[in-house]
Order: C-alpha cells, then sequence, then structure tokens
C-alpha cells in the first residue's frame, strides 16, 4: 500500500478523492448505500463534482470525526497498539483509515452508534455497506483484520451507553465482489454522460372550484348551485381541451385528476349536509349526483391517460437496460464461440416494483444491469478459462464432447476430471482395438505361412527323392562301365601319379553323359 500525506476533508484529499475509487464509496458502487446511489456517484465522478453538503449533513459528519477521535483510545485499547488515521491506495483503489498499527496488520472503523448496530451480534448481523467497506480497507493495506467500534458521546464528550465492538475479517467472495464491481463501474465510466431523469413537473395550473352550499329547510333558502354548476362546466371544458404532450401536461392532468376527486367528496359531504336538513330537494340532490358523475369520469380519464404516460415510461427504461444487456452478452460471446454464456437475465421490472419516482426506478436498473454485466463478465472469464485447458489438453479430442456446452458449466475440479476420463478410455479403447488388429494381421500371415508350409516341404521331400534317384542313377553308370575304365587304363601308358585324377575326370565324364540322358528324357 502507498501512503498519502492528506488531511482528511481538505481540498488536496478531496481532489485525491476523485482519481480513486474509495472505500466508503465502494457500497454505493454495489448498489448498496442509503446515502447514494450507484447513478449518483457516477455522476459525481465522471463531472468531478458532488453536491454541497447541507448544515445539517455537515455536523453529522463533524459529530463522526469528532467521536472517531474520541474512540480511538478505547479501540487501541482493545487492540494494544498506538493507531494512526492514514489515507493509502493500492493502484486505483483507495481507502481512508480512522485508524492503522504501525505494521499494518489491523485496521480500526468507527462509525456513530445507532439502533441497527446495537441489535448485532456479530460482524455478520451488520449491514452489508459496512462490510464492504471494510472488506475494500483490508485489501487496500492488505491488514488481516479489522476492528469495527460504533459509539455515541454527549456534549460533554462522556459515553452514551456501551460501546459495540466486533472483529472483521477478509470474505474472499465479498472481496472479489467488489474488484470485479469497481472493474465494471470503471467501463461505466468510459462512455458514461450525466443525464437528468425528469420527474413529472409541479402542476403550473390549479383547476379550483368554488365550495358548494346549500341550505335548505323544508325547501332550499340559499345555495350557489348555480354559480358552482357555471364554474363546474368552464372548469371540466378547459381540462378537456388539454392534449397531453408535454411533462407538464400529464402533470397538470395529474393534479386536475386529484383535485376532481376531493371535490367529489366535498360535494357529497355538502348533499348529506343538505339531506341532514330536508328531505324535499331531490332535484337539488339529483344535479349534485350529476356533478360528482362528471367530475369522477373527468378524473378517471385524467388518471388513465397519466398511468399511461407512466407506463410507458417504464416500459423504454426497461427495453434500453435489456438491449443494452443483450448487446453486452453478444460482445462476450465473440470470446466463448461456440459456447453460449447461460444465465438469468435481470429482471428490471422486479428492480424497479414499489418506487414511485423514476429517478429511483432509473438508479435501480442501472445497478442491477451493472450487477448483471459483473456476473456476465465472471462466467465468461470461467469458460474462457475452461476454454483455454481443453485448448492444452484435449484439442485432439473435441469429437468426445459433443455435449460441451452442458459439461463446460460444472465445478472446474468435476470438469477436468470428466474430460481427462474421457480422453483416457478413448485412447484405452484405441490401443486395444489397435493391438487386436495387430494380433489378427499377425495371425493371419502366420496362418497363411502354414497353410502354404506343407506344398513347400513336400517339394523339397520330391526335389531330394529326384536327386537322391539321379545320384543313384549316377552310381549305377559308374558301376556299370567300371570294366571298360580299366580295361581303358590299362591300354594307356599313364604315370601312376596321375591315375587317379584321370580316373575321377572319366568318372565324372559318364555321369555328366547320363545326366544329359536323364535331362532329355525328362
Amino acid at each position: 500500500m502507498q501512503q498519502h500525506n492528506l488531511v482528511q476533508g481538505t481540498p488536496e484529499w478531496h481532489a485525491y478523492r476523485r482519481e480513486h475509487f474509495n472505500a466508503s464509496d465502494a457500497p454505493a458502487m454495489l448498489g448498496l448505500s442509503k446515502y447514494k446511489t450507484r447513478t449518483q456517484l457516477l455522476n459525481e465522478i465522471s463531472s468531478g463534482y458532488a453536491a454541497d453538503v447541507d448544515s445539517a449533513t455537515q455536523k453529522l459528519f463533524d459529530n463522526g470525526h469528532l467521536f472517531e477521535s474520541l474512540a480511538r483510545p478505547l479501540a487501541e485499547a482493545i487492540i494494544g497498539e498506538d493507531l494512526s488515521p492514514v489515507t493509502g491506495s493500492n493502484g486505483k483503489l483507495s481507502a481512508s483509515f480512522d485508524g492503522l498499527t504501525f505494521m499494518g496488520d489491523i485496521a480500526f472503523e468507527h462509525k456513530t452508534l445507532n439502533d441497527s448496530i446495537r441489535t448485532c451480534n456479530s460482524p455478520n448481523d451488520l449491514d452489508e455497506m459496512y462490510l464492504v467497506q471494510m472488506e475494500q480497507q483490508l485489501l487496500v493495506s492488505g491488514a488481516e483484520k479489522c476492528l469495527f467500534m460504533a459509539t455515541s458521546w454527549d456534549k460533554s464528550q462522556q459515553l452514551s451507553g456501551d460501546a459495540v465492538h466486533f472483529w472483521y475479517e477478509s470474505n474472499a467472495d465479498r472481496r472479489q465482489r467488489i474488484i470485479d464491481g469497481w472493474s465494471q463501474f470503471e467501463k461505466d465510466l468510459e462512455t458514461y454522460t450525466a443525464t437528468l431523469i425528469a420527474e413529472l413537473p409541479k402542476a403550473e395550473v390549479i383547476i379550483d372550484l368554488p365550495a358548494l352550499f346549500v341550505h335548505a329547510k323544508g325547501e332550499i333558502t340559499t345555495s350557489n348551485m348555480k354559480e358552482y354548476g357555471e364554474a363546474l362546466a368552464m372548469r371540466l371544458a378547459e381540462v378537456r381541451k388539454i392534449e397531453l404532450i408535454t411533462d407538464q401536461d400529464f402533470s397538470n392532468a395529474k393534479q386536475a385528476a386529484k383535485l376532481f376527486r376531493e371535490q367529489i367528496k366535498k360535494n357529497v359531504l355538502a348533499e348529506e349536509a343538505m339531506l341532514s336538513q330536508t328531505v324535499t330537494v331531490g332535484e337539488a340532490s339529483r344535479i349534485i349526483k350529476a356533478w360528482n358523475e362528471d367530475l369522477r369520469l373527468t378524473a378517471l380519464k385524467l388518471e388513465k391517460d397519466v398511468e399511461s404516460e407512466d407506463l410507458a415510461k417504464k416500459r423504454v427504461m426497461i427495453s434500453d437496460a435489456q438491449h443494452e444487456y443483450r448487446n453486452y452478452l453478444n460482445e462476450l460471446y465473440l470470446g466463448t464461440k461456440p459456447i453460449e454464456i447461460v444465465l438469468n437475465h435481470p429482471d428490471f421490472a422486479l428492480a424497479i416494483k414499489g418506487k414511485s419516482k423514476f429517478t429511483a426506478m432509473q438508479d435501480a436498473i442501472n445497478t442491477m444491469l451493472a450487477n448483471a454485466k459483473i456476473e456476465a463478465d465472471k462466467v465468461t472469464q470461467m469458460l474462457r478459462t475452461k476454454l483455454d485447458w481443453m485448448n492444452v489438453n484435449a484439442n485432439a479430442f473435441s469429437f468426445l464432447f459433443n455435449d460441451l456446452q452442458t459439461i463446460i458449466y460444472k465445478p472446474m475440479d468435476d470438469f477436468q476430471l470428466l474430460v481427462n476420463s474421457r480422453v483416457e478410455q478413448h485412447m484405452k479403447v484405441t490401443a486395444e482395438r489397435e493391438a487386436k488388429i495387430k494380433a489378427d494381421a499377425e495371425a493371419a500371415a502366420l496362418a497363411k505361412i502354414e497353410a502354404n508350409k506343407a506344398p513347400v516341404e513336400n517339394h523339397i521331400e520330391e526335389t531330394l527323392t529326384m536327386v537322391e534317384s539321379k545320384i543313384e542313377v549316377l552310381r549305377e553308370a559308374v558301376v556299370e562301365h567300371q570294366d571298360e575304365i580299366l580295361s581303358f587304363f590299362k591300354s594307356r601308358d599313364f604315370s601312376t601319379s596321375k591315375e587317379n585324377e584321370y580316373r575321377a575326370v572319366i568318372v565324372e565324364f559318364i555321369k555328366h553323359q547320363e545326366a544329359t540322358k536323364l535331362k532329355l528324357a525328362a
């Protein structure tokens, strides 16, 4: 954390806050603040201008700073260390600490004690806007925990009642919500233009009528019915000529309808007062009833016209928000194709339910839209992380995951286990199939060899038999001509040393002759 030497409330401190996302504004950013809407915060930061603080609010601020300084020694006694007011930042996130220990491991946050805090029994009972502010303080400072304390002091600076305190420790989900919330808020700031959402203006024409009175005693003695009837006819004619075009027209019509409803009640009372005096004035009674019916029908038409305009404005606000949300999802989808981003669409109609002012309606819709975008970003990041993991670990096996749209929404561990299991099972089946194919091929080759082995062996045996037969024929031929060979040697004077050599040549010659005969015979 980077510390800044600033005094709370000074112009330098306010200038610093305009450039950072502050912990005290985090509740408003998330739509949780009871004192400032998200739209108001957007207007303030985008324009750099905040509304002036009135004297009553300033007195509350002053009391808050005084109570904080009076409570700091109590907090130091609980912590066992000195505390110093500090302003610090971590990137764009900032926090102003009511107190921080020297090592920065414990923060102190003080609030003025109120009935809501008095009923709390644990930090979890505190309003969420307090918890969000402390969570950002821990995020900015890196502190381990925060001492939350609420006190109230009288004019003599004596503690009023007991001091309430709790220890707050970081919550991972709340912290991520703050980080995502500021990220979306910054995106909204880039394109935000402050707009004026006008309420219907105050009625500029008061449709007023004289008070009707009728005095009777057996017969009508005095009344202003003639004057009242003329005034009523003129007023109704004026109202019926009004074309409801501008906001001022609708405001006037709304007010006129209200006044007509009130006039009907007054007329009824006047009629009842008259009838209580006599029962012989039926004609006057019929006239008053006719007037009341005319007033009622005119008021009804005006109310319906105003209601129609209110409904049209609400529908436009809801339609614009739905359109913006759909466009946002379409842009995110470009990074997750072909996986669709499955989310429940925000119920903008529910957001404005029970709200009477258009400014409150628009702020509720904007806050819901921002939170919906944050959730869409989280889901998109989750999908991209899983798709990236798939590309690394199962890119060649996409054919195994035709149901990826469904299984990708499983928790990461379950998703990875399922993907790995399918890939391993596929590889096992493939290996077994390839092994079987190889074994079948080897068996077929061996069978073929075995099938060809018998003819080859038979051929070899036949060949050997034939050769042996030929050798035997040759041997017999040599034996047959043995006497001739001996006679030939005796008739020649060969050297004794050459006799065996010559004899071998003659034997080979005889074999040659016999072999030639066998070939010719074949």
